[in-house]
């Protein structure tokens, strides 16, 4: 983490001479009263300000990836910290009248207490995702009022992967959705691998679909600037037929994940 900080440091020395020069510039574009910004140019540096200090900010997020979240959060106190300290430096340095940094970044940081539940408790929640999916698998079985709506349909893959694959992330199914809607409609790829090699017989061997999420604290690709975290889930065998009923369905071409 010492070497991050080190690294930060002259960031901010460059962050502060170019607010000098900003300051000065829109000083000598007055047009009267040259010691005095107007409070649309004090406003307007105000924005450029808070532009670059997130450009630092987004800066020390990515490389303090691979600390943890509580050396994370000294980081970002440290960087935090040297700021308010230049800006304090820069406000005794310059003319009152002219202009002020008014930005003091101060993170605050929440720490919810965890959650721990009791064994009868997850009894509980145990009996009634069993029940939930005992009901699931005869609705599925039975019922056929789902089959032409594709809001229904979609709906239902989604069921699926929240009872049956364990899946219940928002983000995580949305992202879903739209990778199987993709291979439906442009015929890409849907990503699909077994467990295990093709050769392993002596058990079941279930097919994964991997996809992946943008994270902005860890991942293991990049695109485009933006961090993102490959995952896998279990692909089960209701989503499998659906996602076959949705591919042979006209409608389900034109419907629009939300």
């Amino acid at each position: 983490m010492q070497k991050i900080k080190e690294l930060i440091k002259p960031q901010l020395d460059d962050l502060f001479v170019d607010i000098h020069k900003l300051v000065k510039k829109s000083l000598d574009r007055q047009p009267s009263s040259p010691e005095v910004l107007t409070k649309d140019m004090q406003q307007k540096l105000d924005q450029q300000i808070a532009e670059k200090w997130h450009d630092i900010k987004d800066s020390v997020d990515y490389l303090s990836q691979k600390l943890s979240r509580d050396e994370q959060s000294k980081l970002m106190q440290f960087t935090e910290d040297e700021f308010n300290k230049r800006r304090r430096q820069f406000n005794q340095n310059v003319d009152k009248k002219s202009y002020r940094i008014k930005l003091n970044p101060h993170t605050k940081r929440i720490v919810l207490p965890r959650k721990i539940e009791s064994t009868e408790s997850r009894l509980k929640h145990g009996h009634l995702h069993i029940l939930v999916v005992k009901e699931l698998r005869q609705y599925w079985q039975d019922s056929f009022e789902y089959w032409d709506e594709p809001k229904y349909l979609w709906g239902n893959l989604c069921l699926s992967f929240i009872y049956i694959s364990g899946c219940a992330d928002e983000q995580h199914l949305i992202t879903i959705q739209k990778q199987l809607q993709d291979a439906i409609e442009l015929g890409t790829d849907l990503n699909c691998f077994r467990l295990y090699h093709s050769d392993y017989q002596k058990i079941t061997n279930p097919l994964l679909l991997h996809y992946r999420v943008e994270n902005s604290q860890y991942g293991n690709d990049v695109e485009q600037g933006k961090l993102y975290q490959w995952k896998h889930v279990f692909f089960n065998p209701y989503a499998q037929f659906i996602l076959q009923y949705a591919d042979s369905n006209p409608k389900c071409d034109t419907f629009v994940v939300s």
